[in-house]
């Protein structure tokens, strides 16, 4: 608010202004690093709101811990070996607050060769613990194409040619690619997910809000787009699951728009 006082006037350094409306609805703080290959266990019934908003709580301990690595291969194919046994904590019976704990052997390999643009991943999950274990797994990747509301960057699966530009906020049930494609200045630029086992797809702007002499106003930075799958984990019977992101060079699209 302004100051207020018989000989102080206000300036625009003391107004509180909005340069759009709900932007209280963007203030979320992010508890983990927005990167790529984030590893990410969610209870069965999770939602894209409730994840975006941060209020579903990761049940695993890998989105922020340290992974043991190595790295094999020669100039023609690298391979990077990570692996982590962590915890996930379920709600047991009993009321709030009640917990039990599993325990979970998670590696992935990321392979990188020459004659390939993009890289492969192979996952292994194993439940560590003697009954079944059901969840969500969800591979977190986080990309900035820069203009999220863009006509000509925006997302496409196998399933669509366009889903819409990068602001955009997708909940996808069994796709097999997902992608991002970048028309700017017509060059045509896609990069896109594969995945062997059809996957649903959860996508939404990530989001800063910034002060400027105009006043505060959200500013789009990247989109995070989180593929996933229900398993349920056999004791000592590993689950694996594969992908691929490729970037490839296309000619503009047949449906690119024209304007500015």
């Amino acid at each position: 608010p302004p100051k207020t006082g018989a000989d102080q006037a206000a300036s625009i350094h003391d107004l509180v202004l909005f340069k759009e409306k709900d932007l209280d609805k963007l203030l979320i703080y992010d508890w983990h690093e927005r990167l790529s290959l984030v590893d990410h266990f969610y209870a069965p019934g999770a939602t894209l709101e409730l994840v975006e908003r941060e209020r579903q709580t990761d049940l695993g301990d890998f989105a922020a811990a340290p992974y043991e690595h190595r790295v094999e291969g020669d100039d023609a194919e690298r391979r990077v070996m990570l692996a982590r046994t962590g915890t996930l904590r379920l709600k047991g019976q009993g009321g709030a607050g009640v917990f039990r704990e599993r325990r979970v052997r998670l590696e992935k390999t990321i392979r990188v060769a020459a004659d390939i643009s993009g890289f492969d991943v192979d996952y292994q999950l194993e439940n560590l613990a003697d009954e079944p274990l059901t969840v969500l797994f969800g591979c977190e990747w986080n990309f900035a194409m820069l203009a999220g509301d863009a006509f000509d960057r925006y997302y496409l699966s196998s399933r669509s040619d366009n889903h819409g530009n990068l602001n955009s906020r997708l909940g996808l049930d069994a796709v097999t690619s997902f992608g991002l494609r970048d028309e700017w200045d017509q060059v045509g630029a896609r990069l896109e997910f594969e995945a062997e086992r059809p996957a649903a797809i959860w996508t939404f702007p990530i989001k800063t809000v910034s002060q400027s002499e105009g006043g505060f106003e959200g500013l789009y930075q990247s989109s995070a787009v989180i593929p996933h799958w229900r398993l349920t984990l056999a004791p000592g019977k590993p689950e694996r699951l594969r992908m691929r992101l490729a970037l490839e060079f296309l000619p503009p699209s047949p449906y690119r728009k024209q304007g500015t």
